[in-house]
C-alpha cells in the first residue's frame, strides 16, 4: 500500500513514496526510473552490451525524428520489396491451386477423382484466399451521432497528424485498442478498450489516439491487404499441415497494442473471415 514520506532518495535527497504494489523511483530526479535495469547492466556481457547500446542509439535517433517537424515516413528498402516479393508468390500459389481445380472441372468432369480433386482444390483456394476484412461483431459500434464529441477529438488528432479519419469506432471491454481497415471500400475502423481507455488521464488517452492514427499514417494498415493476407495464408497452410495448431491460429486482427501488464507490443495482424 501507499505511504508518504518514505526514506529520501539515494541520488537526491527527495522523499519517495513507497507503494509495493510498483516500482519505487524519484519523480525529481529519475533514480530507479527503468526499475532496476542498471544495476543488470553492469553484469552485462560484451553481446548484452552492445546489444543495448545500439538500441539505446537507435531509440535516441527515433526520438530526434519523431520530434521533428515533420517526421519522414518509412524506407522503402530491401525487406520492403523482399516482403511483397515473398507475399506475391504466397498469392500465385493460391491462384494457381484454383487454377488446377477449375482445369480439373473442366476437363474430367464425366470422371470422379478429377472432379473430386478439382473440388478439393478449388475448396482450398477458397480457404487460403485473400481477406477484406469485416467490421468487429464484438463490442458496442459507435455512429458519429452517438458520440459526437468523441469524434471531434478523433478527427482534430487525425487532421494534426494528417491521417485519413476513423470511419467506425467500436468500444470493448479489453485492455487494449487497434485501428483496421476493412470491406471493398477499405473503411477504417478504430477499436477503444474501456479497460485501457478508463485507466488513461486524458492527455494519455490522446497520445494513444495518436498511435493508432499513426499506424494509418505509416500504412500499416494497407500493406495488410497484400502482406497480411500472404502471412495468413501461410497460417492456414500450416494449419493443414498440423491440425494440432488450429488453436493457435486464431490471432486478432488490426494493428493493437498491448499495454499493463509490460513488456508493451504493437503489432498488425491479419483478418480472418
Amino acid at each position: 500500500m501507499e505511504t508518504g514520506g518514505g526514506r529520501p532518495c539515494p541520488q537526491c535527497g527527495q522523499r519517495l513514496t513507497d507503494d509495493d504494489r510498483f516500482v519505487v523511483w524519484c519523480t525529481s530526479c529519475d533514480w530507479n526510473v527503468r526499475g532496476g535495469i542498471e544495476d543488470e547492466e553492469e553484469h552485462d556481457g560484451p553481446v548484452d552490451a552492445f546489444r543495448r547500446r545500439l538500441s539505446r542509439a537507435y531509440g535516441e535517433e527515433l526520438f530526434a525524428r519523431m520530434t521533428s517537424e515533420r517526421p519522414p515516413r518509412p524506407g522503402r528498402g530491401a525487406a520492403y520489396v523482399g516482403a511483397y516479393t515473398i507475399a506475391g508468390l504466397v498469392h500465385l500459389l493460391t491462384l494457381a491451386v484454383a487454377g488446377a481445380g477449375v482445369w480439373l472441372l473442366v476437363t474430367g468432369w464425366r470422371a470422379v477423382i478429377p472432379a473430386v480433386l478439382g473440388t478439393l482444390l478449388l475448396g482450398l483456394a477458397w480457404l487460403m484466399r485473400p481477406r477484406l476484412g469485416r467490421l468487429r461483431r464484438h463490442g458496442v459500434r459507435l455512429e458519429r451521432a452517438d458520440a459526437p464529441a468523441l469524434y471531434a477529438l478523433l478527427d482534430e488528432v487525425a487532421d494534426t497528424l494528417g491521417a485519413p479519419r476513423a470511419d467506425v469506432v467500436v468500444v470493448d471491454a479489453d485492455v487494449n485498442a487497434s485501428v483496421s481497415v476493412f470491406g471493398l471500400r477499405r473503411r477504417r475502423m478504430l477499436v477503444l478498450g474501456l479497460g485501457l481507455w478508463e485507466a488513461l488521464t486524458p492527455q494519455q488517452r490522446v497520445g494513444l489516439l495518436g498511435h493508432e492514427f499513426g499506424h494509418l499514417v505509416n500504412g500499416d494498415t494497407s500493406e495488410m491487404l497484400v502482406i497480411g493476407s500472404a502471412y495468413r495464408t501461410l497460417i492456414e497452410w500450416y494449419v493443414l499441415l498440423r491440425p494440432q495448431a488450429w488453436a493457435w491460429s486464431r490471432p486478432p486482427h488490426g494493428c493493437s497494442c498491448s499495454f499493463p501488464p509490460p513488456p508493451y507490443s504493437c503489432s498488425c495482424t491479419p483478418w480472418r473471415n
